[in-house]
C-alpha cells in the first residue's frame, strides 16, 4: 500500500510539474505578444495547442501527435468516470430499490451499459454548455468548489461538532454504510449539507448567468506582434500602452471568486448542522467515540456541557431522570384488540358472579363458616 501511494505522489508531481511548466513556457514565449488580446485566439484555454501550431509547425507530425495525444487522454479519462458514475449510481441508489431486488447479473450489466451511455451523454450536454460559460478552468473550479465544499463539509461536521445529534434516516436507497457513520446519519448535519449544496449551486449559477463566471483579466503586451498597430493611428498606439479602468458591474455577491464557494459551503455546513443540533437535542459528551472526533473539540465539547445552560442541549428522557420521576406508566398498544360492547361486558360479569355463585353454594356448610 505504501508503495502504491508512493508511486501515485510522484506520478502526480511529475504530471503537475508538467503542466506548470507548460503554461510557464507559454507565457514567456508571448509575453511580448499576448495572442488573446492580439486575437489569434478566442479563449485563453487556447494558448496551448496555439503554442504548438506556431513554435512546431516546421515539424512533420507533431501537430497531429499532439492532437492525438490530447483526444485519447480525454476519451479514456471520459470512459472511466462514465463507468465509475454509473457504478455509483446503482449502488448507492437503484440496488436499494424495491424493484431491482430480485434481477439478475445479466440485467445489472445491461443497466449498467445503460447509466453509463447516459453519463456519457450528460457528459457531452455539459461540455456544450460549459463552452458558452467562459473560462474552462473557472467553470470546473466553480463547479467542484459548489459539490465538494458540502461533501467536505459533512465530514468536519462529524470531526469537529461531536454535539451534532444523530437521527437515522430511513431512506431504502441510501448506502446503509453510509448511515451508519456518525457523520453519515446526523438530522442537523443533513439540514446543514442541504443547505450549504444549495447555496453553492445558486451561487455558482447566478455568477454564470449575471455575467461573472470569469474573473477579469490583467492587461498584457502586444508590442512584439507584427501587424496588430499597421491599420491605427499614432495617437491609438500611444494611448494602447495606457490601463483602462474596469468599470464592469458590480455583481455583488456574485463577485465572490471561486476559490471561496467551497469554503463558504463548508461553514454554512457546520453553522447550520450546530444550530439544528441545539435546538433538536445535542449529543452528550461519550455518545460519538472519541476516535472519531478530533480531541481539542471533544475538550470543548464536555467544557460546554459542563459550562452552559441546559435548556436546549437536555433531551427529555434526561431530564426527567434528572427530576426524579423515573417512573413511567407502561403504555399498551389495544388498537388490535376486538372491540367489546357494554352488552357483551355485562354478559360476560354476570356469567363470571353466577359461577361464582354455583361453586360457592357447592361448597359445605362447615367450609363456608370457617370462611
Amino acid at each position: 500500500m505504501s508503495r502504491l501511494c508512493i508511486i501515485f505522489v510522484a506520478g502526480s508531481a511529475v504530471l503537475w510539474s508538467l503542466f506548470f511548466t507548460s503554461g510557464l513556457v507559454a507565457y514567456a514565449t508571448y509575453s511580448q505578444c499576448d495572442p488573446l488580446t492580439a486575437g489569434y485566439i478566442e479563449k485563453p484555454d487556447q494558448i496551448i495547442p496555439y503554442l504548438v501550431m506556431d513554435k512546431l509547425n516546421y515539424l512533420p507530425g507533431v501537430a497531429g501527435l499532439f492532437v492525438a495525444a490530447v483526444y485519447g487522454g480525454l476519451l479514456s479519462s471520459l470512459s472511466s468516470c462514465g463507468n465509475a458514475a454509473a457504478c455509483i449510481i446503482w449502488e448507492d441508489f437503484l440496488k436499494y430499490l424495491p424493484c431491482f431486488a430480485a434481477i439478475t447479473d445479466k440485467k445489472i450489466i445491461t443497466i449498467l451499459r445503460v447509466l453509463s451511455v447516459a453519463c456519457g451523454g450528460v457528459g457531452l450536454g455539459v461540455a456544450i454548455m460549459v463552452r458558452n460559460l467562459g473560462d474552462i478552468f473557472n467553470v470546473t473550479q466553480s463547479i467542484l468548489s459548489a459539490v465538494v465544499g458540502p461533501s467536505v463539509g459533512v465530514f468536519l461536521t462529524g470531526m469537529c461538532t461531536p454535539w451534532a445529534n444523530t437521527k437515522v434516516l430511513n431512506s431504502p436507497w441510501v448506502n446503509t454504510k453510509v448511515l451508519n457513520s456518525p457523520w453519515g446519519n446526523t438530522k442537523g448535519t443533513t439540514v446543514g449539507f442541504s443547505m450549504a449544496t444549495i447555496y453553492s449551486l445558486w451561487l455558482v449559477i447566478g455568477k454564470f448567468i449575471q455575467g461573472g463566471g470569469s474573473p477579469p483579466r490583467l492587461p498584457l503586451s502586444t508590442h512584439g506582434c507584427q501587424g496588430v498597430f499597421l491599420n491605427t493611428s499614432f495617437t491609438d498606439a500611444l494611448l494602447s500602452n495606457t490601463t483602462s479602468v474596469d468599470e464592469s458591474e458590480d455583481l455583488g455577491i456574485y463577485d465572490v471568486s471561486y476559490c471561496y464557494i467551497g469554503i463558504s459551503g463548508i461553514i454554512i455546513n457546520m453553522v447550520v448542522a450546530s444550530i439544528v443540533s441545539l435546538f433538536t437535542g445535542v449529543l452528550k459528551p461519550g455518545e460519538v467515540a472519541s476516535e472519531l472526533v478530533s480531541p481539542s473539540c471533544e475538550r470543548l465539547h464536555h467544557w460546554l456541557w459542563q459550562n452552559t445552560p441546559k435548556c436546549f442541549n437536555i433531551r427529555k428522557e434526561d431530564q426527567d431522570i434528572q427530576d426524579g420521576s423515573s417512573f413511567r406508566p407502561t403504555h399498551h398498544d389495544t388498537s388490535n384488540c376486538p372491540s367489546i360492547s357494554n352488552n357483551e361486558l355485562d354478559s360476560h360479569n354476570d356469567y363470571s358472579f353466577n359461577k361464582t355463585l354455583t361453586r360457592h353454594n357447592n361448597v359445605p356448610q362447615d367450609e363456608q363458616e370457617r370462611f
